[in-house]
C-alpha cells in the first residue's frame, strides 16, 4: 500500500527550512496547492509550448493531472478509485494529446490513461497482479511516444524482479520480459529514437550497477552493463538526442554524487558531474533541438532542486529553490520526483514537489519575451542591402540569429545587440527576414518575421521622346550617377497658422546646393530620396504634408539641352513605386514662377520611402 502517512508530512516540516531562492532567469510558481499534491510528477511540453503535467494527490491518492494549455492552470482528476497514481509518467503525441503510465497499488496493476479521444480513458495494460511502487518507489513506469504516436511502456515487475515492456504498435498491448537475469529493472527510464527503437536505463540490484537494453538491433533485445565502477543506476534517467545517441543521468550511491554517461561520441563515456554534497538524488534528463544536455536533480544535503547543463560548452550548476524538493524524504522510504521537459525552442520545463509547503511547483526558464522588433524601419522594401533590426526585450537576452530561412540553417548565434545591421543577399525581389534570441540557458525567443523587397538602387528612366532618341548614349556613356537622400524636417505650425495643415517644404537649393549633381550632371538620372518616419501622422485625417521639389535655371538649362521641345509646363515630377520596380506620374504641375514642383501628401501614409525624379 502506498505511503502516503501524513505523519511523515510533520517530520519534513520540521526538517526543512529556508526561503525559496530561484536562479535567475527562471520563473517559479505554484501549481497545485491543494494538501500533499505533487508526489511523483512528470512533465511534458507539447508542439505549442504548453505543459503538462500527471502527478499524484497524497491525500486521497488519486491521479491528477494540469495543463495550462488554455492560458491558465486546470487540474484533473483523471482516476480516484483506490490508490493509483505511483511511478507516474506523461508524454504528449503529435496532436498534443497526454499519455500516462501509473500504478494501480490497490490492484498491483500497470495502467494508462489518455484523453486522445475527447475524453479521459483508463486501460489496465499489466494486470498480473505483479506491479506495485515498491519500497523506495523503486518502480517509476517511463512512458514513451513513437513519431507515429505508438505507446511505449517500460516497468519493473517487481514480484518476479524483472524488467517488462509493454507496446500498442500491433493495436492491442503487448507484454515483454526484456532482462531477467538476477533483481533487474527498477528505476527504469524509457526513451524512443526517430528510427522507432527502444532505449532503456535501469538499475540492477543484484550487481549495484547502471544497465541498458535496446531493441535497436534488427528489434531483438540486448542488454548491457554500462556502469560498474559504483553503486550505480539509482535514480537513472535516459534521453534519445542528436543523431540517436543516448545520454542517461542517475545516482553514483557510493559517493552520494550526479553521474552521466553518453555514446554521443561512438563509445560511452561516464562523467561525475556534482560531486558536492549528497546530490543526484531523483534525477531527470532531457536534450534540446542543439544537443544541449538539461539534468534536473536533488541536493539532499541542502534540500535544494539543482539543475545542470552543458550547453555552455562546460558543465555548469545552478540551485533553482530551497525547499526540500527531495531532502529527507529518501529517509522515509520513498520517492518525489523531479520530471524536466523542454519545448521546440529549447525553454526548460520543471515539476517537482515543494517539501517545506507540501504542494506541486512549477519552474521554467521564460526566456527573451515581451519583445518589440523592428526590422528594416517597419518599412516593406529597401534600396539597400543592409538593413538594420532594432528590438527591445526582457528576458536577459544574449543572443540574437538573423536569417532569410526560416529555419536559420544558414547563420549562426550572434551576440546580443539592441541595433543589429543584417545583409541580405543581391538577389532582387521579396524576402522573408526571421529575428529570433535566446539567454544563457539557450531559452528561446518566438521568431519574429517581416517581409522585405529589395529594390536595389531605383530604376533609370528618361521622356518618351529622350528615350526613343539617345536610350543608346544613355545607358552606355551615363552609367554614373548618385540617389541623394533627402530626410524630411517635420515642423510645427506657427502659432498664427495652428488652425491650418501642417506642412513640410523641402528647399534643395538653400540646404542641399550639390544634391542635383551627379557624375554627368544629367536631371534625368537624378532622384530625391524621401526617407522618414510618416507612421506618426498616419491616424489623423486632417494631415497633408506639403513636398517642394526645386531646381535651378541652370540645370533647366542642362536638361532642356538633352530633350527636344522641353519647356516648363510640361515638366512632371515622377515617383518610383518599389512594389512593381516602375515610375509613375504624379499628376502635378511645376511652379514655373520658382522652379519648383509642390506635391501634398494625404494622410494615411502607406509608406517612408519614396525615389522622385523630374521627367516629361
Amino acid at each position: 500500500m502506498r505511503r502516503y502517512l501524513l505523519i511523515c508530512l510533520a517530520i519534513f516540516g520540521l526538517l526543512i527550512f529556508g526561503q525559496n531562492v530561484l536562479a535567475a532567469d527562471w520563473s517559479v510558481s505554484t501549481l497545485d496547492s491543494s494538501a500533499n499534491s505533487g508526489w511523483d510528477s512528470s512533465i511534458a511540453v507539447d508542439s505549442n509550448g504548453y505543459s503538462h503535467v500527471a502527478y499524484i494527490d497524497g491525500a486521497n491518492v488519486d491521479l491528477k493531472y494540469a495543463t495550462n494549455e488554455s492560458g491558465l492552470w486546470v487540474v484533473t482528476t483523471v482516476e480516484d478509485v483506490g490508490s493509483v497514481g505511483a511511478g507516474v509518467s506523461i508524454k504528449v503525441d503529435s496532436n498534443n494529446k497526454p499519455h500516462i503510465s501509473y500504478i494501480d497499488d490497490t490492484n498491483n496493476y500497470l495502467k494508462y490513461a489518455t484523453n486522445s479521444s475527447g475524453s479521459w480513458v483508463t486501460t489496465d495494460v499489466d494486470n498480473s497482479g505483479t506491479v506495485s511502487s515498491g519500497i523506495f518507489d523503486a518502480n517509476v513506469t517511463s512512458i514513451a511516444l513513437s513519431s507515429n504516436n505508438i505507446v511505449s511502456i517500460s516497468y519493473y515487475d517487481n514480484s518476479n524482479d524483472d524488467l517488462k515492456y509493454a507496446t500498442n504498435a500491433s493495436g492491442g498491448w503487448v507484454l515483454t520480459t526484456v532482462d531477467s537475469t538476477g533483481n533487474v529493472g527498477a528505476f527504469d527510464s524509457l526513451d524512443i529514437d526517430s528510427n522507432g527503437y527502444a532505449h532503456i536505463s535501469y538499475r540492477d540490484q543484484t550487481n549495484n550497477t547502471l544497465k541498458y537494453a535496446t531493441n535497436s538491433l534488427s528489434g531483438v533485445w540486448s542488454v548491457s552493463t554500462l556502469d560498474s565502477s559504483v553503486d550505480a543506476g539509482w535514480y537513472s534517467s535516459l534521453a534519445i538526442g542528436l543523431n540517436n545517441s543516448v545520454h542517461i543521468s542517475y545516482l553514483d550511491a557510493t559517493n552520494d554524487d550526479l553521474k552521466y554517461i553518453t555514446n554521443a561520441t561512438g563509445s560511452w563515456v561516464a562523467t561525475n558531474l556534482d560531486t558536492t554534497n549528497q546530490t543526484g538524488y531523483t534525477t531527470s534528463i532531457v536534450v534540446d533541438n542543439n544537443g544541449g544536455v538539461h539534468i534536473g536533480y536533488a541536493d539532499n544535503t541542502d534540500q535544494a532542486l539543482k539543475y545542470a547543463t552543458n550547453i555552455s560548452g562546460s558543465w555548469t550548476y545552478t540551485t533553482l529553490d530551497t525547499v526540500g524538493t527531495y531532502a529527507s524524504v529518501v529517509l522515509f522510504g520513498y520517492y518525489n520526483q523531479v520530471s524536466l521537459a523542454t519545448s521546440l525552442n529549447n525553454r526548460v520545463f520543471v515539476s517537482y514537489f515543494d517539501a517545506n509547503n507540501s504542494y506541486l511547483k512549477y519552474a521554467y526558464t521564460p526566456g527573451p519575451s515581451d519583445q518589440t522588433t523592428t526590422i528594416n524601419n517597419g518599412r516593406s522594401y529597401s534600396a539597400k542591402k543592409k538593413i538594420h533590426i532594432t528590438s527591445s526585450l526582457t528576458g536577459s537576452p544574449t543572443e540574437m540569429i538573423v536569417s532569410t530561412k526560416s529555419d536559420f540553417s544558414d547563420k549562426t548565434w550572434k551576440a546580443y545587440t539592441t541595433d543589429k545591421t543584417f545583409e541580405m543577399s543581391s538577389e532582387l525581389g521579396k524576402k522573408t527576414i526571421y529575428v529570433k534570441y535566446r539567454d544563457i540557458w539557450h531559452a528561446e525567443s518566438d521568431v519574429v518575421s517581416a517581409e522585405v523587397k529589395y529594390t536595389g538602387s531605383p530604376i533609370k528612366f528618361v521622356t518618351t521622346k529622350a528615350k526613343a532618341k539617345s536610350e543608346k548614349r544613355v545607358t552606355e556613356k551615363n552609367k554614373n550617377y548618385y540617389a541623394r537622400d533627402l530626410y524630411l524636417k517635420f515642423k510645427k505650425y506657427p502659432k498664427s497658422f495652428k488652425n491650418t495643415r501642417r506642412y513640410i517644404q523641402i528647399d534643395r537649393k538653400l540646404e542641399y546646393p550639390h544634391a542635383y549633381m551627379d557624375a554627368k550632371n544629367n536631371l534625368l538620372k537624378k532622384y530625391w530620396k524621401i526617407s522618414t518616419d510618416f507612421s506618426k501622422y498616419s491616424g489623423s485625417k486632417n494631415v497633408k504634408l506639403r513636398l517642394v521639389f526645386q531646381y535651378t535655371d541652370n540645370q533647366f538649362e542642362k536638361l532642356k539641352k538633352k530633350v527636344k521641345n522641353l519647356k516648363e509646363k510640361n515638366l512632371y515630377l515622377k515617383y518610383y513605386v518599389p512594389e512593381s520596380n516602375s515610375w509613375a506620374d504624379l499628376q502635378v504641375k511645376p511652379n514655373t514662377t520658382d522652379n519648383t514642383f509642390t506635391i501634398y501628401l494625404n494622410s494615411p501614409f502607406n509608406y517612408s520611402e519614396r525615389y522622385y525624379a523630374i521627367g516629361r
